[in-house]
């Protein structure tokens, strides 16, 4: 791409201001045919001269330099990069630029805006495929409605029924109405609620990440002894975010504040003392806690600077602490080679692996992962199981080491066999 060079602003600039060759040039103290070559770009100028002239036609060297418009030249050449514009306009963006501002400012800003509109429907598309409340509602609503087209179904096609089972089948019909006419109504106020409680659109997930972020996982209100600080429930009301990311919010704080009372910042501090090396199997035994409470505890206090990442059975992420090299997705499933999920195979037990995970910088970390498993409420009911996993950098290089993604998409690992996606890279 060529750009419009020094010699022609400067031309630009003397017409501009109604200057004639051998005004500008008696002003600066040189020929008007020498003025005439630098016009042309015949003569490379610099230095003193140039400063002389930048003052003559009253701007700043660089205007004269860098071009006036130089940073609206920028935002035209990714106009012209996104459009379908011909080739051979393409030598006059910064003529365009220079000649007639306004109408480039006004370009750039329009582009601005499209290029917001867009990010808006982007995270609107985002949130109706990922978010769990609409998926699930959306469930019900299609079940219910098949389950009334089935029992509508028996009733035309069979002539004659028993008059037990005719009051079953409109019985049973009048209860799927009912629950249909429900979802229906509860999906329909969800939806209306999303430019009240999401004005950045985002996900309930999505909130509770940016807001444990923003706290650093470390909340020393709530693991104050009971009665003395704020209740989670406080808590949680106060936080500027909508109503199903409290309740997320709320769940999460509350085994917070468990945690807190059961294994006190000053109790595991004490604890770490005697530990040349960190070993939250030790500290575990040591505490008599289960080793999940402790890599939580870990990871809460502010001068270990720990990452962490909690899931559940279904390996759907529930909390996230970044820590810088470790690429945490937010959307898209994680990498399965996480010994996040290798401990949702075996509740209770401590794993540690050194990973390294594969990108742009390769980055090393040492990862302790546990899972527990919630006790049984009723007989035969289906134990619930969610993992933490701890990440702190690399204590050594050496040795053998896992080599782990962020995501499939973003993977450049070779011929794995946990891939399910194609990555871009």
């Amino acid at each position: 791409m060529s750009e419009v060079d020094i010699g022609a602003r400067i031309r630009d600039r003397r017409l501009e201001l109604g200057l004639r060759q051998a005004d500008l040039a008696r002003r600066i103290g040189i020929s008007a045919s020498y003025l005439n070559l630098i016009e042309h770009n015949r003569r490379r100028i610099g230095g003193k001269i140039l400063v002389k002239i930048a003052q003559a036609l009253e701007v700043e060297p660089p205007q004269l330099t860098q071009g006036a418009e130089a940073h609206l030249v920028g935002i035209l050449r990714t106009i012209r990069a996104e459009s379908a514009l011909q080739e051979g306009e393409l030598d006059r963006l910064e003529e365009f630029a220079t000649k007639f501002p306004a109408w480039a400012q006004v370009t750039a800003q329009l582009h601005e805006q499209l290029g917001t509109f867009k990010q808006v429907i982007d995270g609107l598309n985002n949130r109706l495929a990922h978010d769990p409340a609409i998926a699930s509602a959306l469930h019900e609503v299609l079940s219910t409605a098949a389950s009334i087209k089935s029992t509508a179904a028996i009733l035309t096609e069979t002539p004659a029924l028993e008059p037990e089972w005719l009051d079953r089948f409109h019985a049973n019909i009048g209860a799927d109405s009912n629950r249909l006419a429900q979802s229906s109504r509860s999906l329909a106020e969800y939806l209306e609620r999303l430019d009240d409680e999401l004005p950045d659109h985002a996900s309930p997930q999505q909130e509770v990440d940016r807001f444990i972020e923003d706290h650093g996982y470390h909340f020393p209100a709530l693991e104050t002894p009971s009665g003395a600080g704020l209740t989670v429930e406080t808590f949680c009301q106060n936080a500027p975010m909508s109503e199903p990311a409290k309740r997320m919010l709320l769940s999460l704080l509350r085994q917070y504040q468990e945690d807190a009372a059961l294994v006190p910042s000053g109790t595991l501090q004490e604890a770490m003392k005697g530990q040349q090396r960190l070993d939250p199997l030790r500290l575990a035994h040591q505490l008599k806690q289960e080793p999940s409470r402790v890599l939580r505890r870990l990871a809460a206090l502010p001068d270990l600077k720990a990452g962490l990442v909690c899931a559940d059975r279904a390996g759907y992420i529930t909390l996230r602490k970044n820590i810088p090299g470790f690429s945490i997705p937010s959307l898209a499933p994680p990498c399965p080679l996480w010994p996040l999920f290798d401990a949702l195979l075996a509740p209770g037990q401590l794993l540690f692996e050194s990973c390294t995970q594969l990108g742009p910088v390769a980055h090393r970390f040492d990862c302790y992962a546990a899972a527990q498993a919630e006790p049984p409420s009723t007989y035969n009911a289906p134990p619930v199981v969610s993992a933490c996993m701890l990440i702190l950098p690399a204590t050594s290089g050496a040795g053998p080491s896992r080599d782990i993604g962020s995501s499939c998409a973003l993977c450049q690992k070779q011929a794995c066999a946990a891939r399910r996606v194609m990555s871009v890279l």
